[in-house]
Parts: C-alpha cells; structure tokens; sequence
C-alpha cells in the first residue's frame, strides 16, 4: 500500500497547472484498477480515471488524458527494463528472451508514437479539431518538464520495485528461497503473461498460470510456486476491489449532476459561490 501511495504521488507529478492530492489520485487509480478487476474489458480502468478526474475533480481532459497516457509509458518502459536486467537471472532465458525483448521495444515504440502524434497535430487537417491539438499541447508541456517527467520515472521504479519488495516478504516467509529482485521478476512477468492472454475478471488463472511459469525458471516447485501465486493474487488485487466498492457508490452520482450543484455540496457555506 505504501509503493501504491508513491505510484499516486508519481501521478500527481505529472499534473503541471491541474492541483489535485495525493488522496484523490490513490482513490481515483484504485477506482480504475478495482473495476479493471471486475470486468474482462482491461481498458475499463482508464476510462473510469479520466471520468473521474474529469467531472468530478474538474481536471482538464487535456491533461488528465496525457497524464494517463504518460504513465502507461513511464509503467512500460520501467518495467521491461527491469525484465531486462532480470533476464541476467535466468538460466533457461532462451525461451522468454523473445518477448522481454519484444515488451521493451513496444515500451520504445510508445514513445516514438507520441512524438508522431505531436508532429501530426500540427497538421492542418489535425490542427482543425480541437481537443487532439490540446492533448498534443499537453504532451508538449510534459516533455519540457524534464524535472517532472524524471521524478516520475523515479516513483516508478520506486513503486514496482516495493512491490516487488513485498511479494518478496511472502516468499521470504514460506521459504521459497529467492531474493527481492526474483520477487519482483516473477511478479512483472506474472502481470505481463496475466494481461497478454484472454482472462478472467481479476486475472483469475491467468495470473496463478504467470507466477508457477516465472518460478520455475528459478527452479521453484510447481506447487509451492501456486500457494504463493494465490496469497500475492489475492495481496494486489483486492485492495483495489475493496476500494472500488466502498468509493465508487459514494462518488458515482456526482458525477451526473451539474458542475454548480457538485461545487456546492463541497463548499455549502461559502459565501462566494453563485449558481452559475
């Protein structure tokens, strides 16, 4: 919960004239990963944030749909990276290189798409609609805050690898006998495989199939391999749940009233608000 709190103050880094807290972004993103959960359509999560952010905390879709998309990108190309290097670690590495290798150079390709978007705004047929030239602006705003965008990338790391970190300490505790990096190796590859292949709501199977295969590489017995896979599946995946229930009822209507009446359900004694 500690690196999920980093992972919402890395969104809050991307935020350049939007203000929102720390909190709101941990319940926005544990809103999005809990429905993710729910339901077998993955993209499920972004598309509950931005709705979130956008008519309930009034960010600008600009920006909430760059920040969004900033932080898939900072998640890709982290997180292949450390596969890379985790690659060092496996004997057998000739049977997974293809796809560490293939994950990181989409992690690549993502960034090369979003220059390409860039340019193409500046397009004249582009430029006529409006709101792809205010995210391409917002994307231009993010690539000049280099500070931002490196303290992000940091958070990121930071933020796997405490997950990493604590699947370590159940490992640890049921004696599987690998280390912090390996822990979070099986953890990133189980999360690959998990949303690579058609899955149950909350990854059920997919991510227990992810975690066996990963461990044997370490030469880890197939079944204490599966007792460890359902008690992490179960560590990372139902906190967002959890959240998303309680949260989401009490945040859900708010959403569908006009933006005056949301304004003053916050501030009910405040003397400056108008109905418009």
């Amino acid at each position: 919960m500690a690196a999920c709190v980093l992972r919402a103050y890395r969104w809050q880094k991307l935020f350049l004239t939007d203000r929102i807290s720390v909190r709101r972004l941990f319940l926005v993103q544990h809103v999005g990963l809990g429905l993710n959960n729910l339901v077998p359509v993955r993209l499920f999560s972004e598309v509950a944030q931005f709705t979130l952010l956008r008519w309930r905390y009034n960010v600008s879709g600009p920006a909430a749909i760059a920040t969004l998309s900033i932080e898939r990108i900072l998640d890709l190309v982290v997180t292949t990276t450390i596969l890379l290097a985790g690659l060092t670690l496996i004997p057998q590495r000739g049977d997974v290189l293809p796809y560490v290798v293939g994950a990181f150079i989409v992690a690549l390709l993502s960034l090369v798409l979003v220059r390409a978007f860039i340019w193409a705004s500046r397009r004249p047929l582009l430029m006529r609609i409006g709101i792809l030239v205010q995210v391409a602006s917002s994307f231009v705003d993010l690539a000049k805050a280099r500070r931002a965008i490196i303290s992000s990338l940091l958070l990121t790391l930071a933020y796997w690898l405490g997950v990493g970190f604590a699947a370590w300490i159940l490992a640890h505790g049921m004696d599987l006998g690998i280390s912090p990096f390996q822990a979070t190796i099986a953890i990133l590859g189980s999360l690959y495989v998990a949303t690579s292949l058609p899955a149950l709501p909350a990854a059920v199977g997919t991510f227990e199939f992810g975690v066996v295969y990963v461990l044997k590489l370490f030469n880890i017995d197939a079944e204490a391999a599966f007792s460890f896979a359902l008690v992490i599946h179960a560590i990372l995946f139902l906190p967002p749940i959890i959240v998303a229930l309680i949260y989401l009822p009490t945040v859900g209507l708010s959403i569908f009233k006009p933006r005056h009446a949301v304004d003053n359900l916050r501030q009910p004694n405040s003397p400056q608000e108008s109905p418009s």
